[in-house]
This record gives structure tokens, sequence and C-alpha cells, in this order.
């Protein structure tokens, strides 16, 4: 009779263990998930570098024509003026 309760003690004991490996297989499979999802933002973020680079530049080059522009500017002022003092 004893050894009979001891079994199905057991029994009960295997049957929980079981059922905390499922939740445990359950709690792999949500941290899997939760890392192929911050494996897919940090992609995303390198692709806001990467944009973000690409404006930087091209702002760089913006400023460049703009200081391109002043300087052809300030070369047609030099010319009028000459004109002005030649006439």
């Amino acid at each position: 009779m004893f050894a009979k309760g001891n079994i199905a003690l057991a029994e009960k004991f295997v049957a929980f263990d079981k059922r905390r490996v499922a939740l445990a297989e359950k709690f792999i499979a949500v941290a899997k998930r939760n890392v192929a999802l911050a494996e897919k933002f940090v992609a995303v973020a390198n692709c806001n570098v990467a944009l973000a680079e690409n404006f930087v530049a091209f702002a760089k080059r913006n400023v460049a024509l703009a200081e391109n522009f002043v300087a052809f500017a300030n070369c047609n002022v030099a010319l009028a003026e000459k004109f002005v003092a030649f006439c």
C-alpha cells in the first residue's frame, strides 16, 4: 500500500515535470521569436543609419553647390563693377 502511494506520487511528479518542460519549451520558442524580432529591428536601424549618412552626404553636396553659386555670383558682381567702372 505504501509503495502504491509512492508510485502514484512519483507519477504526479513526472506529470508535473512534463508540464514544466512544456512551459520551458514554450518560453524558449518565445525567446527565439524575440531574438528574431530584435535582429529585424537591428537591420531596420542599420538601414536608418545608412539613410541618415546618405542624407548627410547629400546635404554636404548641397552646401558645396551653394558655396559655388555664391562664388559665381561674386564673380558676376566683380565683372559688373568693372563694367560700370569702364563705362
